[in-house]
């Protein structure tokens, strides 16, 4: 039986892309770098603020002051906007209800920065009570490393196959097999069918809805 679902947070649970893309490309423009269309961001993301900067800007000031800097100035301006566009899928708050009736354990393991991922939950999801809301810290490796969902099992004291991950990229689908637990694809979510399937999706949701399904003839 599934006790609980761990969801991942950009492109699953939220759509942030915009709001994403808009810092990073406040920074590029502040710093005269190129910036990129709002779309090219749905495969600069994934991996972390960090990592999202080092795809996007010059190799040379990579591991330097600059890069400092302007990973600073990202992070400024994206917790002032990140709630300017981003907003929850489609019958995403319906799911979380559900999953909060039926007594099921609802968890976020996002790659996000640690600071951004509770505010964002509370904004945006208030009526749900979240058992853990992990992202990124110096204490935890970035997914595709299970030490988030690894940390959000023993904190909820549940087993690995008593936990469904659920995420929208290759990098969630990898996360789960590494925690040795089942996963979902997110289709509504900033990747590709093809890349879920390829990556080893377990089951393939096309709306938040399908998981009820999934859960249920678990």
């Amino acid at each position: 039986m599934i006790k609980l679902i761990v969801f991942d947070l950009d492109g699953t649970l939220l759509y942030s892309l915009e709001d994403i893309a808009n810092s990073a490309n406040y920074v590029l423009e502040k710093y005269g770098y190129q910036t990129f269309p709002i779309d090219n961001y749905r495969y600069f993301v994934g991996s972390g603020m960090h990592i999202l900067l080092e795809r996007i800007l010059d190799k040379t000031i990579h591991q330097t002051p600059l890069f400092d800097t302007i990973e600073t100035d990202f992070l400024a301006h994206y917790a002032i906007h990140k709630y300017d566009t981003s907003r929850p899928y489609p019958e995403i708050k319906y799911l979380l209800d559900a999953l909060q009736q039926q007594n099921k354990m609802i968890a976020v393991a996002s790659n996000k920065v640690d600071d951004a991922v509770r505010p964002l939950m509370d904004y945006f999801f208030p009526q749900i009570t979240f058992n853990a809301a992990l992202g990124s810290s110096p204490q935890r490796k970035i997914k595709p490393n299970p030490d988030i969902v690894n940390e959000i099992m023993r904190q909820c004291m549940v087993q690995n196959n008593e936990t469904l991950y659920v995420g929208d990229s290759d990098i969630d689908i990898l996360t789960a097999q590494n925690a040795g637990i089942k996963s979902v694809g997110a289709l509504w979510g900033y990747r590709s069918k093809k890349e879920l399937e390829n990556a080893g999706a377990n089951y393939l949701a096309t709306s938040p809805t399908d998981i009820l399904e999934i859960i249920a003839n678990y």
